[in-house]
């Protein structure tokens, strides 16, 4: 977690970019990380397993079509994708 924190403060996207690909990161800080806004970050919190799914549900009405793409192919909303496709 401080490498998250010292990345967040010190605007070193590639260490952010690299930590939200990371399964393991807690969900607080993928949300905290969405505060920096950048499309490849969101692409790459949308695509995490360990993402929360209230992000996920957000990220899935995403302006960007690859990022609503990204969010619906996430492992975590099969539930819901086969509770809608019923």
């Amino acid at each position: 977690l401080a490498f998250a924190e010292q990345g967040m403060e010190s605007g070193d996207y590639w260490l952010i970019n690299s930590l939200a690909k990371n399964p393991a990161m807690p969900e607080e800080i993928l949300d905290e990380f969405l505060s920096l806004d950048t499309f490849v970050l969101r692409q790459f919190i949308a695509s995490n397993p360990g993402t929360s799914v209230g992000t996920l549900m957000e990220l899935a009405i995403d302006e960007d079509p690859r990022i609503r793409k990204a969010a619906a192919s996430n492992p975590k909303l099969a539930d819901l994708r086969d509770y809608l496709e019923r």
